[in-house]
């Protein structure tokens, strides 16, 4: 009985060692069978400072000087624009071109009031996007321009923007623009 009850332990024992012994092997293995992580594109200094200025020129145009051309230019043919206050931009780019327009028509006639927008540099954050282009996000605030030239502060909101880089010539082919408050 005795020597029955040794061979049963040893016969346990085997099998727990080569059990053990076949896990490491296959967790070897399983590492050298999968790569590495692939780290995304990293961000620089001269894609924040473009994708800025593009974002500058663009606010500039809606708020300002109303150069539709140019704005044509900035404006990708598959634009959508979301915005938590007024929904999704019907009509693509032609929809947002012709409410610029309106907008810029108001504001000549005195029926809308004049705004400038502020990018808050200190949370823009622009990150590279491998055979696109570049996300950017941050946070806005709007304000309204008075005669007197106190501007009144009107509300702050977060964007998502999505670049497009084709050769070169950048367009903006996506907005989010939402958490629009009164909060400074």
């Amino acid at each position: 009985m005795r020597l029955r009850q040794q061979r049963h332990v040893r016969f346990i024992c085997t099998c727990l060692s080569l059990g053990l012994a076949t896990a490491i092997v296959n967790t070897a293995s399983a590492e050298t069978n999968h790569p590495p992580p692939i780290e995304g594109p990293k961000a620089s200094a001269e894609l924040r400072q473009t994708i800025l200025a593009l974002d500058q020129q663009l606010f500039d145009i809606v708020f300002g000087s109303c150069d539709l051309d140019t704005l044509d230019q900035l404006i990708d043919e598959d634009f959508e624009f979301i915005h938590d206050k007024w929904g999704e931009t019907k009509g693509g780019k032609a929809g947002f071109m012709e409410g610029v327009k309106g907008q810029c028509e108001r504001v000549a006639a005195g029926t809308d009031l004049r705004a400038r927008r502020v990018l808050d540099e200190t949370t823009a954050q622009v990150f590279p996007v491998n055979e696109f282009g570049a996300i950017q996000t941050g946070i806005h605030r709007f304000y309204q321009i008075v005669d007197d030239g106190d501007d009144l502060y009107r509300e702050k909101g977060q964007l998502n923007h999505l670049w497009r880089n084709r050769d070169g010539h950048w367009t903006l082919t996506r907005v989010l623009s939402y958490d629009h408050n009164t909060q400074p």
